[in-house]
């Protein structure tokens, strides 16, 4: 590929991929909502959470997202045992 051509190439995928950027945010994919990481919620207390929804069916990995009184998302390992208690205290999001 001549470098004109491979400039070409690089700027219409980042095009592409900047179309979908809005769509992303803070490490979850707003349209379905899923977790490509989880955080550390042992050490946590149920208490800084309003409400919780899990993840997509079509997401990689199955997650718990808690929402805290800031309005921050935060994913969780739905196998943690901390997040099951959390998951116990707290009302889903309806």
């Amino acid at each position: 590929m001549k470098p004109s051509t491979t400039a070409f190439s690089f700027l219409v995928l980042a095009a592409a991929l900047g179309l979908q950027a809005p769509g992303i945010k803070c490490g979850f994919e707003e349209s379905s909502d899923c977790c490509f990481s989880y955080a550390y919620v042992s050490r946590t207390k149920c208490s800084k959470f309003v409400y919780y929804f899990p993840t997509s069916g079509s997401c990689i990995k199955p997650g718990i997202i808690f929402v805290t009184k800031k309005g921050n998302w935060v994913c969780a390992n739905p196998r943690d045992l901390k997040v099951q208690k959390c998951i116990k205290v707290l009302k889903p999001n309806s």
